[in-house]
């Protein structure tokens, strides 16, 4: 699916006659020529992830699949959207508390714009809102990485 408006590829189909690459020429590229074919696979998903199947958009996030992918991505921000209280009774180590109810305000972020922000919460609801509201806020690097109730790892 293609947002015209917010110039994002919402999940990729897996088919011949690939839509993405139809959809590309909205971007302004060509899609007979190599480069513009790269160009279009690099575009931004919803989830930052591979081609989307059928039923993908079922799947939770994966919390801990995006905490490895948050480590390999330089200059990368865990985000904890999280009330303190919770925040203070366990947190992923590294990660950074800013709870969603104190998004949208003019100092609540203090990260650049093109910064990758990865962002969790209890479950993934929260941090469902959390991306909507800072991709409303101009952040384009933006991913729902799910729930710490999946984490797998030790909590500080």
């Amino acid at each position: 699916v293609f947002s015209r408006k917010q110039k994002r590829i919402f999940g990729r189909q897996k088919q011949k006659g690939d839509i993405v690459t139809e959809k590309a020429r909205d971007f302004g590229y060509d899609k007979g020529t190599t480069k513009d074919k790269e160009a279009v696979q690099s575009l931004p998903t919803n989830n930052g992830g591979p081609n989307m199947g059928l039923f993908d958009f079922l799947k939770a996030p994966d919390v801990n699949q995006g905490i490895e992918d948050c480590k390999s991505a330089p200059g990368a921000v865990l985000l904890d959207v999280r009330t303190p209280q919770e925040y203070n009774e366990g947190h992923i180590p590294g990660s950074v508390n800013i709870p969603l109810s104190t998004l949208g305000g003019t100092e609540s972020v203090p990260y650049g714009k093109d910064v990758p922000l990865y962002v969790y919460c209890h479950s993934g609801a929260r941090s469902s809102q959390a991306v909507r509201i800072l991709a409303q806020m101009g952040y384009t690097r933006v991913r729902n990485i799910g729930g710490i109730s999946g984490y797998k790892g030790k909590v500080e």
